[in-house]
């Protein structure tokens, strides 16, 4: 498992260097890339997820916005292959709205 999240890893650094902030969840981690300021991760970010896994892996997603980079990393179990089209959207406040 974890040779599976060092490859997703790999890939994202050797295709936009080092990250200069991140982030973490339960079953996700953020790699966020030409991140100006703090304040500039509230905003939203649009673009294309692409997964494949078998029992156990990991997907990455490039969502851009303002020029920042957002990089969700995944872990999933099952059967996983697709894509998907979609935004992921930052607020300084708890909201239950997905809009």
């Amino acid at each position: 498992m974890s040779h599976g999240l060092a490859t997703v890893v790999e890939k994202a650094v050797s295709q936009w260097g080092l990250p200069n902030a991140g982030a973490d969840g339960a079953r996700t981690m953020m790699l966020v890339y030409s991140l100006p300021q703090t304040g500039a991760i509230f905003s939203r970010f649009g673009g294309i997820n692409e997964s494949a896994y078998i029992v156990g892996g990991f997907g990455m997603t490039a969502l851009t916005g303002n020029n920042i980079v957002v990089v969700p990393i995944r872990s999933g179990i099952g059967l996983r292959l697709g894509a998907n089209v979609g935004y992921l959207k930052f607020t300084d406040s708890p909201t239950w709205n997905p809009f």
